[in-house]
């Protein structure tokens, strides 16, 4: 049974077996069997659908605890879209057989690997100073473009072609 808590420090406990799995599926349309894994990489990816999925998974749960689904998705933000996140594809790996467990298990740890990577790599590009470099960058030349336009429109055409081009549209 995988754990998570959300952001009012109240944990949750999930467990995906058959009846779970034919409930996401029939009740939200989430396949999490299918072959072409679409529905994982939405869980995963959508904190939304994420959320409505764990509360099929935790609605018992919340009952008994008096948490309505509202306070529930209220209570999830941050660290804990993450943890749930984890929890949920860590429970979906567990509802397969021991035997086929291992291929699953690898491929979420190369997940968690690639997302430690990038963020650290994230970490490293704003703690260096090279993201407020680029994007001090941009707004210099966002604003070189800005004035430009200005200038060009107080001016107006500058050369003969220009002037001509200007005399002969029609509107302006």
């Amino acid at each position: 049974m995988r754990k998570f808590k959300d952001k009012a420090g109240r944990e949750w406990r999930l467990a995906l077996n058959v009846a779970t799995v034919r409930s996401l599926r029939h009740e939200l349309g989430v396949d999490l069997l299918s072959d072409d894994q679409g529905a994982i990489r939405d869980l995963a990816g959508d904190p939304i659908a994420l959320c409505e999925a764990l509360w099929a998974l935790i609605a018992g749960q919340a009952e008994e605890a008096g948490v309505s689904q509202l306070d529930f998705w209220e209570a999830m933000s941050d660290d804990s879209i993450d943890q749930a996140t984890t929890a949920f594809l860590e429970a979906l790996v567990d509802f397969f057989p021991t035997t086929r467990q291992a291929a699953p298990r690898r491929v979420l740890q190369a997940i968690k690997k690639a997302n430690a990577t990038i963020a650290s790599h994230l970490s490293e590009i704003c703690e260096s100073g090279k993201l407020d470099t680029a994007i001090d960058a941009e707004v210099e030349q966002t604003i070189a473009g800005v004035d430009q336009a200005i200038e060009e429109a107080i001016k107006g055409p500058t050369t003969t072609s220009e002037a001509t081009a200007a005399a002969a549209t029609p509107g302006d």
